[in-house]
């Protein structure tokens, strides 16, 4: 099941392999791949041609490429988890360039509106680094709320411990 959503700023669509450029342009950075659990660094060619060759088609995953409308350029990726007997889980991460620009609430409100609205679900989770405070005050813009679960994992780009944060947020909760 594929979708595409547009926003004012955004065009969140399927992954391409045109995307690849755009991909490791994000990627490549220590200082995105250090918030992303399975994202390693240096981000390769390789890495994202794999990732995208994964994405196109998939059928249990709404995956999308961001696209800035105004340069046409990939700007970063969010993703919907779907997975049998539990609740969709949301992951995203935006190319260091978008940081501070409200590009990440813009994704993340559209994509818990689709989930909402048209998979009529009525709670999702996200995580986030303990020490990812930007992450954690988006999420919050849109009415997430901590569990009080956290779960230690390992960064793949640093090889770091993370103290992993879960979130959710209900439908009821959610601030569009």
């Amino acid at each position: 099941m594929s979708a595409r959503i547009e926003t004012p700023r955004l065009v969140l669509r399927e992954w391409t392999i045109e995307d690849v450029d755009d991909l490791v342009d994000g990627l490549n950075n220590i200082e995105v791949a250090k918030w992303l659990l399975t994202v390693p660094f240096p981000y390769t060619k390789k890495d994202a041609e794999d990732y995208i060759g994964k994405r196109i088609g998939l059928n249990e995953k709404f995956s999308f490429a961001i696209q800035d409308k105004q340069d046409g350029k990939v700007i970063g990726g969010i993703g919907v988890s779907i997975k049998e007997g539990s609740f969709p889980e949301l992951g995203m991460w935006f190319n260091a360039n978008y940081h501070g620009k409200g590009c990440g609430t813009e994704a993340l409100r559209a994509v818990a509106k689709l989930c909402f609205d048209t998979l009529k679900v009525k709670k999702l989770s996200a995580c986030y680094f303990e020490d990812n405070e930007i992450s954690w005050k988006m999420q919050k813009k849109l009415g997430f709320k901590q569990t009080g679960k956290k779960g230690e994992v390992v960064c793949k780009a640093t090889g770091e411990k993370k103290t992993n944060v879960h979130t959710v947020l209900y439908k009821e909760d959610f601030i569009p």
